[in-house]
């Protein structure tokens, strides 16, 4: 059963952070990737509030990963490199879940497995959006940041629990993680979000997007706490 996990920290330091994402992406990338891995991106992260460089949050990354069972996601967790980020880290979260919906590919591959889960009454949820913006749209991408925001930042004392903008290298490859309290959450959320509702058929209709990633998991433990973030 694939697991799928999201690591943020608040390390507070843009340099103590790019140091440790520079060492994780060369473990994880390297003949001695940690067993049972399937697929990682380690991330910076941003308010998402803009579509700018304004934007971006040096003192937070996160690391999502899939994993090919809960058993060898755990031993990642124990392992020296999340032991290394805890210790230079003020804030930490974790949070282990299963693909309840998948559909689309992040760098050319289905990085969740197949979806296989069904959340339960009340339990959380969580959702990971990931897209590659043409360079022709990113005009029109930018000016649906803004009233999105604002629609989250109202969700926040309707279910919302955590929400961060994530980005990699190169610029235009940007993504999304939020953290609800139940389904019905989520849900209230989309139908009364009229911005990230036009925003989603303008995408498709204007074809903004050359890959894209739409992903929605039952979470089954989160693990720490961060903050203001997001």
């Amino acid at each position: 059963m694939t697991v799928a996990t999201v690591h943020l920290w608040g390390t507070g330091s843009a340099s103590t952070g790019l140091g440790l994402t520079a060492k994780t992406t060369l473990q994880l990338l390297g003949r001695r990737r940690p067993e049972g891995l399937r697929f990682s991106r380690i991330l910076g992260t941003a308010k998402g509030t803009s579509f700018s460089s304004r934007d971006a949050d040096l003192g937070h990354w996160a690391l999502v990963a899939s994993w090919e069972s809960q058993e060898a996601a755990d031993a990642f967790d124990r392992g020296p490199l999340v032991a290394t980020w805890d210790a230079s880290a003020r804030e930490r979260v974790r949070v282990r879940m299963r693909a309840i919906r998948s559909v689309g590919l992040w760098g050319g591959r289905e990085p969740f497995g197949p979806a296989v889960a069904e959340a339960e009454e009340g339990q959380r949820v969580a959702v990971i959006t990931r897209a590659r913006i043409r360079p022709s749209a990113v005009h029109r991408f930018s000016g649906t940041v803004p009233p999105i925001a604002a629609e989250l930042m109202q969700a926040r004392s309707r279910g919302l629990r955590l929400g961060f903008g994530m980005g990699e290298l190169p610029a235009g490859l940007l993504g999304t993680f939020t953290l609800w309290e139940s389904a019905p959450a989520l849900r209230e959320f989309i139908a009364g979000a009229p911005s990230h509702r036009a925003a989603m058929l303008d995408s498709r209709a204007g074809e903004w997007f050359a890959e894209e990633l739409f992903a929605r998991f039952a979470v089954d433990a989160v693990e720490g706490w961060a903050g203001e973030t997001g």
